[in-house]
C-alpha cells in the first residue's frame, strides 16, 4: 500500500498551489477518483522505492518519470517523481476526445512533446513535434525534431508557424 505522498491541486488563481501530505495515497485515489497523480520527492531513495508499492495499486500505472529512475547514468538532482494515471487514460485519448468535442480532425493538430507519455499523443496527431532534450526512442515519433527545452525549441517552432501563415 502506497503510504506516502502529496496531493496537489490549483485554485483559481493560477500561481496559487495548495499541497497536502496524504497518508495512504492508494485509497486517496479510489476515493476522490483521480485521473493522474504525481508522487514527487528531492530524495531518489525515498522515490524510487515506491514503484513496487505503485505497481501494486490496480488501475494505475506509471505514465512518466524522472529520468534517473531509468537510467542508472542520468544525475539524480532536482525533484525525482512518478507521474502515475489511470491505465485507460492517455494523451492520445485526450487529444482525440477534445477533438471530437470541437469537431476538430486530428490530421489538422500538431502534438509537441518530449517524454514517453507524449508517445499515445503523438500517434493519432497529423503533425508531431518532438523537442530536442528528448529520448531517441521518443524521437522515432517525430514528424519534426526541434531544439531543446532550454534552449526554447517550442517558442521556435510556433515562431517559423506564425511566419508561415
Amino acid at each position: 500500500m502506497l503510504t506516502s505522498g502529496r496531493a496537489t491541486n490549483r485554485p483559481d488563481k493560477s500561481d496559487e498551489v495548495e499541497m497536502k501530505f496524504i497518508e495512504d495515497v492508494e485509497n486517496f485515489i479510489k476515493e476522490k477518483d483521480i485521473v493522474q497523480c504525481l508522487i514527487a520527492d528531492r530524495n531518489y531513495d525515498k522515490i524510487k522505492n515506491l514503484r513496487s508499492e505503485i505497481d501494486k495499486v490496480k488501475g494505475v500505472e506509471v505514465k512518466n518519470q524522472h529520468i534517473s529512475l531509468t537510467n542508472i547514468n542520468a544525475p539524480r538532482e532536482g525533484t525525482i517523481y512518478y507521474d502515475i494515471a489511470k491505465k485507460d487514460t492517455c494523451k492520445g485519448v485526450a487529444v482525440t476526445e477534445c477533438c471530437k468535442d470541437l469537431n476538430i480532425e486530428l490530421k489538422n493538430v500538431i502534438a509537441i512533446g518530449d517524454s514517453f507519455n507524449d508517445i499515445p499523443m503523438f500517434k493519432v496527431v497529423g503533425h508531431s513535434v518532438v523537442m530536442g532534450n528528448a529520448s531517441d526512442k521518443v524521437k522515432k515519433y517525430a514528424d519534426e525534431i526541434v531544439d531543446t527545452n532550454d534552449n526554447f525549441g517550442a517558442a521556435k517552432f510556433f515562431e517559423k508557424l506564425v511566419a508561415m501563415q
